[in-house]
């Protein structure tokens, strides 16, 4: 595919990444219908791992910053900061809209994978557009930190009753008596360094005194 777009030109390069997204999504389905079957059991961790990348494959195959970049790289089609690719609209979209789906589908399925790949992509969304277009540091922060409590208000709201996955609730799977212990362990080590006494000897050594162990200058 990559020697159809870049020698022979084939494929126009700006269906490559939608390419890339379309695959993306279809390894997640098969690892999603693989994962189903009980016989693919032992196979666990590298399917998680695989589920990992596909996602993250999803969202880079459309992010405007590596499309943009590579276009200029792969393709030698050199464009300025200012100058648009074809289908830009359609590449800014995706680099905010895909984190946020993860987000909130990571949450309405109760699945770590999306919601904290989300939350790390919809940060490096941002860094994208202030690549291209300059913020003054403060905007970006107000504008983060009203994203942020957003995201958490409505994050809070949908899983505090939840039961399993992403909650607020106790894991049960912690012995409750397991952080009581360490707490204690840290206090009693804390008062018995701050507490310690040096104790001396009551004998003095040398000088050749009635209890020292050694003899005095003269003979």
């Amino acid at each position: 595919m990559g020697y159809l777009v870049i020698e022979k030109k084939i494929i126009p390069f700006f269906l490559f990444p939608i390419l890339f997204f379309i695959l993306a999504l279809v390894i997640y389905l098969l690892l999603f219908k693989i994962e189903q079957h009980i016989k693919y059991f032992i196979y666990k961790n590298v399917i998680f791992t695989a589920k990992i990348f596909s996602v993250l494959l999803a969202y880079a195959s459309l992010n405007y910053f590596l499309v943009k970049e590579l276009s200029n790289i792969l393709v030698k089609n050199k464009l300025s900061n200012t100058e648009e690719m074809p289908l830009a609209t359609l590449f800014y979209i995706a680099t905010f809209f895909i984190p946020i789906f993860y987000i909130f589908y990571g949450l309405k399925i109760r699945d770590r994978i999306f919601f904290c790949i989300g939350l790390l992509s919809l940060g490096l969304s941002f860094e994208t557009i202030r690549y291209y277009y300059f913020l003054p540091t403060e905007y970006v922060l107000l504008l983060t930190g009203i994203i942020l409590f957003i995201i958490v208000y409505f994050s809070i709201q949908k899983i505090k009753n939840n039961t399993k996955g992403i909650t607020f609730k106790e894991d049960k799977s912690l012995n409750p008596m397991t952080f009581d212990l360490i707490k204690a362990i840290l206090i009693n080590t804390h008062v018995n360094a701050s507490t310690a006494i040096i104790q001396k000897s009551p004998i003095e050594f040398g000088g050749g005194d009635f209890s020292g162990g050694g003899s005095g200058e003269s003979f």
